[in-house]
């Protein structure tokens, strides 16, 4: 905070400085003396450094909002998708396919080619509103990847052994058990990532499921 009042202060003293050296100068038929051109010049340049960063910071700081904004968009249509598919008879639900480029990014080969040729011609660009796949604020595709997992856990199960319907028992009159794997539902996974090292949002990725 103190940081801050004190580069207020100087702000404030700037433009003071610059105001009143152009009341001075208002009144002169000569126009600047070489130092005050200097020292108008060095204030120009101070009031600069500290506007150009902070207009730079802002930019980056909404160019990364809108890039976390169009991962989410991607996110939500292809949710819709998987429903879609999951609701229409004969059909397995599923996400549209990764790329199969090096670096998995959707890229407009990928965007304009059918999810699935065999059951309808749409392709990924179709999913949005405006037939075209969100990108990052440089004009990038972000990276996408899918996949399955089946989960499975450990239990303990009791034993029967003669199927009397009663819990086997051990020599010391404990109940036995066996540890049995259970498989857990199929889980759908898809990753979309921001990999483009100029963006203000390198790195950023979300991960879903259902």
């Amino acid at each position: 905070m103190q940081i801050g009042a004190f580069l207020n202060s100087r702000r404030i003293f700037y433009v003071f400085m610059l105001k009143k050296l152009s009341i001075k100068n208002m009144s002169k038929t000569n126009g600047f003396t070489m130092t005050e051109l200097v020292v108008t010049i060095a204030l120009i340049g101070t009031l600069l450094s500290f506007a150009v960063p902070r207009y730079t910071t802002v930019t980056e700081e909404m160019q990364a909002e809108r890039n976390i904004a169009n991962m989410q968009v991607i996110r939500e249509s292809f949710f819709h998708y998987f429903y879609r598919m999951h609701q229409q008879k004969g059909r397995v639900a599923h996400f549209p396919p990764q790329p199969t480029n090096e670096t998995k990014v959707m890229d407009d080969t990928w965007a304009d080619t059918p999810i699935d040729a065999t059951l309808s011609p749409d392709k990924p660009k179709d999913l949005f509103a405006t037939n075209e796949l969100p990108k990052n604020a440089n004009n990038n595709p972000f990276k996408y990847t899918t996949w399955e997992e089946t989960p499975t856990v450990t239990t303990d199960q009791p034993v029967d052994t003669d199927g009397d319907g009663n819990q086997d028992v051990d020599e010391n009159g404990e109940l036995v058990f066996e540890s049995v794997m259970v498989t857990g539902e199929k889980e759908y996974y898809i990753k979309i990532e921001d990999i483009d090292s100029d963006s203000p949002s390198y790195g950023k990725s979300f991960t879903y499921s259902i």
